[in-house]
């Protein structure tokens, strides 16, 4: 090598000092700063080289090392993304296939991470059975595609090259065992792929291996512990090891948990995803039974078998949701029921951080039996939201450009005890100045009592037997005055009177309460010192009778006052009660308000004062007096200007439509009148949207899908050949995504325009699907052949039809009128509700003249309860042991007669292989009671159906009623300890991380909704999880210091 120049020598050296030392720069920054520096300031290092041979490794070291660094280079558009190292810890899908994309892991290395996190950490947590041999050699092939793809393409997405485990009941054609880890199965071979790995297999996944579980899903003895069986050991929760990790889907959930995998999946019957996900702070998703294949599982019920993902994020468990669910023809009936609900364009659309806007969330009070009062879990549903106004985001990167990220990671919580000292507080967060976090200021105001206590009736006043009494001789008082003035001065009177009488009768109940109670405490020590005394025998029974008394009027005042099952909950009462009173009343208080000006008053009066005045220009004319009339008048101009704006259009009777001539803009008078109010403010003809106005002779339909946020809905305006307004048309439908929606929508609007006469239709739709499909160039799934067939046929109705394309954004009056909600119990096309419309016209402040205080995430509806809780809650009360059972054996019986080899066939063969290796099995220990009460049924019988009827009762009766009663979106509890609801009735759930007691601990909440519903609790569980980031990462530190974890390097086959 010819080394001229000094900075060259400078180059090698310093390159090669830094290699060997481990401190590496890029090389472009090291260029760079030789080119800052000139020859007189280069001073080289004093290195002694004696030896030829030293140098030659030097030099040869050096040139290694940058020719190394350069080609490294070459593959990535950035150095310093190069030079980043990738890490496992709670990677995502996405960050991992970024990682792909920019060349800084592959595949294979990514599996060989994990494999050494397995082998690190699965000594003590038991939560992998076996890894997979094969694992290797399928994440090369992932690499091999992704090559071949080419950089430019982009990353193939999805699960192409991510490592998944499968709960060790989840069958693989393969050199992995399927054994529900139990050592009966080891070595049985089965015939195929279960159908959820075939999914799996079609997406890229990497099968990483068999994850473990309670043994026979905890379906073999009740004092097995959750996370145990014989093949894997004892499974321990990676947050306290001494802890539940629950089962029994336990490894799946530990594994996640420890970022010893990026995703797996696992299987419930009655909890065994919901459970160890909430107990291991991961997400599990409990899909809809159906929806998810069964076939080659390890059965128990296929009435509630469902199989779910079980990953660290919400988004992570939908992609691989998204990728396992679908018709299977090995599990027909329930695949095929469910596929109806599966959305077009799949569940990633529903990834909406807003998704708990909206949302009617129903909290149920008696099912979070698992939470006693005093827990920190308990508490955290006791902590308040602070009423907070200022800077909408909290916390900024300072980026510029698409890389910058905002977000609202600031806010202020409060218990009971703070409204105790401060009724009325509010937080304002500032600008952040120099700061990336917007400064908090919150007002301690303490407010003056103000006005008269309300008057209260309490209803056990009536029971009196000299209530009724006072009331009769009370009204007959003589008093002056008209009917209305004699009846309010009698009222007046009447509660005067009311007031006195229940002070002297009640007035510190629960002082007499306990009073009465203590006399009787005496009576009862009298009487038996001296049980033959009369007087003292009569004593008593008064007492008992004043006390019961007494007793009965505080329980129905406090009935009455929280409007909840008092008895039940006990001393936590008065605490619960309080604690809501107090923070709804915070909530409610208008603490500062915004006029006209955009000036901030917070003074009370001057609030007040602008409010009225708002109300007063927002529904009079100047220097009218407020009536009804005028009201009614400007709600109507209100409703008009947004017709002839294009931004609200009333929906009209289909039926209405196709009988009314168009020609005579009178019709449209009538046509509104079907929507229940008076159109003759309405001027005709209405102009709508003129930028599609058809070219001339033809009609146009401008025709929407829409995803509003009660229900799904479509709609759509229909207009002549002159451009008027002929049909506007919405409909509420089921939970399908917008393309389905859209495809209906303009089938809808293809009937009306052949109905109505028109010949040449010009047709305006916002999705690409619907457009592509009806020209030929892409082919839509099986379930939307029908729909689209019919679509076809109309469009070939016409003597020319000419379908566009045009974004969503553009279709702004089919959009506005198919996202308002409406009546969907009608069949036709319904009037919309008022006070809905009221809602959307007067509380929007469309032009920030009024700051209002109104909620911006989700509806929570409180105190709620499932009919017959205790019942559902109880498995042989409610009949699931009683169906199960039976449904165990002769399903399990299918599943091993389907086997290719198998040591055992039947459940009999199982019990005798336990019996005979007790050991192995630790049957002495544990027993198998609950594998021998399945062999002793003998079918599905009337015993079992009359099960299965109770549960269907049980399911309509108690959670379905109270979804609809309440038009709730999703049902909301602490833990799993809804997992027997939504069994029973095969209901969806999806639990996320909620918080950690005392202890660490994690816990969960629980989202549960109707059958098909995912969409909506994806929504839900993604807003939350986004607004409260709670999750965090176990800690090995300690353990692996001592040494606890390490182990010599062996195979786990």
């Amino acid at each position: 090598m010819a080394i001229h120049n000094p900075l060259s020598l400078l180059l090698l050296l310093l390159s090669s000092s830094m290699f060997i030392s481990g401190l590496c720069k890029s090389i472009s920054e090291l260029v760079f700063s030789i080119k800052e520096t000139t020859t007189n300031d280069i001073q080289l290092p004093s290195m002694a080289i004696h030896n030829p041979l030293s140098l030659l490794l030097l030099l040869l070291s050096s040139s290694m090392f940058i020719s190394g660094l350069c080609n490294r280079n070459s593959n990535t558009n950035s150095n310093s993304i190069s030079e980043q190292v990738f890490s496992i810890k709670e990677a995502t899908i996405n960050d991992i296939q970024l990682a792909f994309k920019e060349n800084r892991v592959t595949s294979r290395q990514l599996v060989e991470l994990y494999l050494q996190e397995i082998e690190t950490l699965n000594l003590l947590l038991r939560a992998v059975i076996e890894v997979n041999p094969d694992a290797l050699d399928q994440a090369d092939k992932a690499d091999r595609k992704r090559k071949r793809r080419g950089k430019n393409k982009g990353p193939l997405g999805g699960l192409q090259g991510i490592p998944i485990l499968l709960k060790d009941t989840i069958a693989t054609k393969d050199k992995l065992n399927t054994t529900a880890g139990s050592f009966a199965l080891l070595g049985s071979v089965v015939p195929r792929d279960a159908g959820v790995v075939k999914k799996l297999r079609r997406s890229g996944a990497v099968i990483l291996g068999k994850a473990s579980l309670s043994e026979w899903y905890h379906f073999r003895s009740l004092n097995i512990p959750d996370g145990w069986s014989a093949r894997g050991g004892q499974g321990k929760n990676p947050y306290t090891l001494t802890g539940n990790p629950c089962g029994s889907s336990s490894g799946s959930a530990i594994a996640v948990a420890a970022n010893m995998v990026a995703v797996s999946l696992g299987t419930e019957t009655d909890g065994s995803i919901i459970c160890p996900a909430s107990y291991n702070s991961v997400v599990g998703i409990k899909p809809t039974v159906g929806l998810t294949s069964r076939a080659g599982v390890v059965p128990i019920s296929p009435r509630q078998d469902t199989i779910g993902p079980i990953c660290r994020t919400v988004s992570d468990a939908v992609y691989v949701l998204d990728a396992i669910v679908g018709f299977d023809p090995r599990d027909g009936k329930a695949t095929r029921a469910a596929s109806k609900f599966i959305p077009v364009g799949g569940y990633t659309p529903f990834l909406k951080e807003e998704g708990l806007k909206g949302k009617r969330l129903g909290i149920v009070g008696n099912l979070n039996f698992d939470f006693v009062n005093g827990s920190i879990s308990f508490h955290t549903l006791e902590l308040h939201l602070i009423t907070m106004r200022g800077m909408r985001f909290t916390w900024s990167n300072r980026s510029v450009g698409l890389t910058r990220i905002q977000a609202k990671l600031d806010r202020v919580l409060i218990n009971r005890k703070w409204f105790d000292y401060f009724e009325a507080s509010e937080a304002v967060f500032e600008f952040p100045g120099n700061s990336d976090h917007s400064p908090a200021v919150v007002s301690l105001t303490i407010l003056s009592p103000s006005g008269k206590r309300p008057f209260k009736f309490f209803n056990y006043w009536t029971e009196q037997r000299d209530f009724r009494e006072l009331i009769d001789s009370e009204w007959k008082i003589h008093v002056e005055g008209n009917p209305m003035s004699r009846l309010t001065q009698k009222l007046k009177h009447i509660k005067s009177c009311l007031k006195r009488w229940s002070a002297s009768q009640f007035l510190n109940i629960h002082e007499k309460v306990s009073d009465a109670k203590s006399r009787l405490d005496r009576s009862h020590t009298a009487v038996q010192d001296n049980p033959m005394t009369p007087d003292l025998a009569l004593k008593e029974r008064e007492c008992l009778a004043n006390y019961s008394m007494l007793a009965r009027c505080e329980e129905a005042e406090l009935r009455q006052k929280a409007r909840v099952k008092w008895l039940s909950l006990g001393d936590r009462n008065t605490s619960y009660f309080h604690s809501n009173l107090a923070s709804r009343r915070s909530f409610n208080r208008i603490l500062s308000i915004t006029d006209h000006n955009n000036v901030v008053i917070t003074d009370e009066e001057q609030i007040k004062s602008e409010a009225i005045l708002f109300f007063k220009v927002l529904l009079n004319p100047p220097g009218d007096k407020p009536s009804m009339e005028n009201f009614i008048s400007s709600f109507k101009t209100k409703v008009s200007s947004l017709i002839r704006e294009g931004e609200w259009h009333p929906p009209v009777s289909r039926s209405a439509a196709l009988s009314e001539s168009v020609e005579d803009s009178d019709k449209h008078r009538s046509l509104l009148a079907n929507w229940g109010i008076d159109a003759a403010f309405v001027r005709a003809p209405i102009q709508v949207c003129s930028w599609c106005k058809p070219p001339e002779g033809w009609w146009a339909l401008n025709t929407d899908g829409s995803l509003r946020e009660n229900a799904a809905g479509l709609g759509g305006i229909l207009r002549d050949h002159r451009g008027e307004l002929c049909v506007a048309f919405a409909e509420g439908c089921g939970r399908d995504a917008i393309d389905a929606l859209e495809l209906r929508a303009l089938i809808q609007g293809l009937q009306m325009a052949k109905g109505l006469g028109a010949s040449k239709l010009w047709v305006y739709a916002d999705s690409k699907w619907v457009v592509d499909c009806l020209n030929g160039l892409i082919t839509p799934p099986w379930r939307w052949s029908a729909e689209l067939r019919v679509a076809k046929e109309l469009v070939n109705d016409f003597v020319d039809c000419n379908i566009r394309h045009v974004w969503r954004e553009a279709n702004r009056a089919a959009d506005s009128l198919a996202r308002l909600p409406v009546d969907t119990s009608r069949a036709d096309f319904p009037p919309l509700c008022l006070p809905l419309v009221l809602q959307s016209i007067f509380c929007e402040d469309r032009d920030g003249k009024l700051y209002t205080r109104l909620q911006k995430g989700a509806v929570i509806v409180d105190n709620l309860e499932i009919a017959d809780a205790d019942i559902i809650l109880d498995p042989y009360q409610s009949g699931e042991a009683t169906a199960t059972l039976a449904e165990f054996k002769l399903s399990l019986d299918d599943y091993l007669k389907d086997l290719i080899k198998s040591p055992v066939r039947s459940l009999a063969d199982i019990i005798s292989f336990n019996e005979k290796n007790s050991e192995l099995e630790r049957t002495n220990e544990f027993g198998q009671e609950i594998l021998l009460g399945a062999e002793m049924t003998s079918g599905f019988g009337n015993e079992e159906k009359k099960a299965v009827v109770t549960m269907d009762k049980l399911s309509r009766n108690g959670f379905e009623r109270l979804m609809k009663e309440n038009k709730l979106d999703a049902m909301v509890t602490l833990g799993w300890t809804a997992a027997p609801v939504l069994a029973i009735g095969g209901y969806p759930g999806i639990s996320v991380p909620a918080g950690y007691d005392v202890d660490g601990k994690p816990f969960g909440i629980c989202f549960g909704g109707l059958k098909g519903t995912e969409p909506k609790l994806i929504e839900i569980a993604y807003g939350f999880e986004q607004a409260t980031m709670i999750r965090k990462l176990p800690s090995f530190e300690s353990n692996l210091n001592k040494g606890i974890f390490l182990q010599k390097k062996e195979n786990l086959n």
